[in-house]
């Protein structure tokens, strides 16, 4: 049997599918399929399907369609879908996710952009594989320690809903929620990029407690002072503020199981900064190509602009050759004449030729997007 990840592609015109498969043949095992209706039941053929690519205007059962089905069946939910589509505006990305999809990627698209697309999808199913692996393990440790089923419910239904988390608001509202119905008062410090966002269950931090915590993530991963206790992790930092010390049991279950929701939350963050990146590189790369276009205009308005110029000058100079004798000028007027048009003349050269100067500015910003556009491809 193959090593090589199986994806399901499935679009209505062959010559699509035969794309796809030239640029993943070599990597991945493709499934293909000619509707809506062939892939579902493809699907359900196939248990080792790891993502799925799904053209728009298929006719019958679009790719919306095909997507919400897909999310509708619990055995598909964590199969990451890429919309492929030559119809690329806001409403169309809206409606792909509004559907259910992972990711939208726009016809015609480049080799690399599907294969870096698709190994960033790889990266968030093996985060979310750990994420699950990770929950499994802790449920192993603690659930010897965890005698209470209102807990154990509660670490399952939380570990379950971070799946389908999007937003680092989402999530810190999921986790506030939780530590709620533990009965804790908790101080978080999430970090999102180069900047922390602060959250707490019950009114505001102080100066002192935000402090506090940054003085304590540096210390152990679990760091405890009379009734309460500090957890450190790579991207969320948890003071909780009223440790249960008095029921010894119940103090150490809860030792053992805040770790494990944090393991959690800071898994379903890498997650959720992939996608971001995701779909920052998708729209750094759709406003290079909008200014490189917009550049091209213009540089072409710049060429016809001097073309005209030269011919004007041209057609003057000839008018200049064989008229200036016939008129009948005294000689110091001919020679006031010829003298104010060769200035219009020269004026007229040194505007053509920063018109040739502007294009070869044009020229290098231009290679400087392209080479930007490439470099995120």
């Amino acid at each position: 049997m193959s090593d090589k990840l199986t994806i399901l592609a499935m679009d209505d015109e062959p010559w699509n599918l035969e794309i796809i498969q030239h640029h993943l043949d070599d990597d991945y095992q493709l499934l293909q399929a000619n509707n809506g209706n062939e892939g579902l039941t493809m699907l359900e053929q196939h248990d080792n399907i790891a993502m799925v690519l799904l053209d728009v205007g298929m006719p019958g059962m679009d790719g919306y369609e095909v997507c919400k089905k897909i999310r509708e069946n619990r055995e598909w939910t964590h199969i990451p879908v890429v919309f492929i589509s030559a119809r690329g505006s806001v409403d169309d990305r809206l409606n792909g996710y509004k559907s259910g999809g992972d990711d939208y990627l726009v016809k015609p698209f480049e080799s690399a952009e599907l294969l870096v697309k698709i190994q960033l999808l790889e990266k968030y199913m093996k985060e979310k594989k750990g994420l699950q692996d990770n929950y499994q393990m802790a449920s192993g440790v603690a659930m010897d320690a965890m005698t209470s089923a209102q807990e154990i419910g509660q670490a399952l239904q939380y570990s379950k809903a971070t799946y389908s988390v999007k937003t680092p608001s989402e999530l810190m509202d999921l986790f506030v929620d939780c530590l709620k119905g533990f009965g804790l008062n908790a101080l978080i410090r999430l970090k999102t990029g180069d900047t922390y966002q602060w959250h707490q269950c019950v009114g505001q931090p102080s100066p002192l407690e935000k402090e506090l915590v940054d003085i304590l993530s540096k210390k152990d991963r679990i760091f405890s002072f009379e009734h309460r206790t500090q957890f450190n992790f790579d991207r969320i930092n948890l003071l909780v503020k009223n440790m249960p010390i008095e029921d010894e049991n119940k103090h150490g279950r809860y030792k053992d199981l805040m770790p494990f929701f944090l393991e959690a939350t800071n898994a379903c963050m890498e997650s959720i900064e992939d996608n971001q990146t995701i779909s920052t590189l998708s729209g750094l790369k759709t406003s290079i190509t909008i200014i490189n276009s917009a550049m091209d205009e213009e540089r072409t308005l710049i060429n016809e602009s001097q073309e005209i110029l030269n011919s004007i000058l041209k057609g003057l100079n000839r008018t200049l050759e064989h008229e200036l004798p016939l008129m009948g000028l005294e000689e110091d007027q001919e020679a006031f004449l010829i003298s104010l048009i060769e200035g219009r003349i020269a004026k007229a050269s040194k505007a053509a030729n920063i018109s040739k100067k502007s294009d070869d500015l044009f020229t290098r910003v231009n290679n400087t997007l392209t080479d930007m556009m490439e470099k995120y491809s």
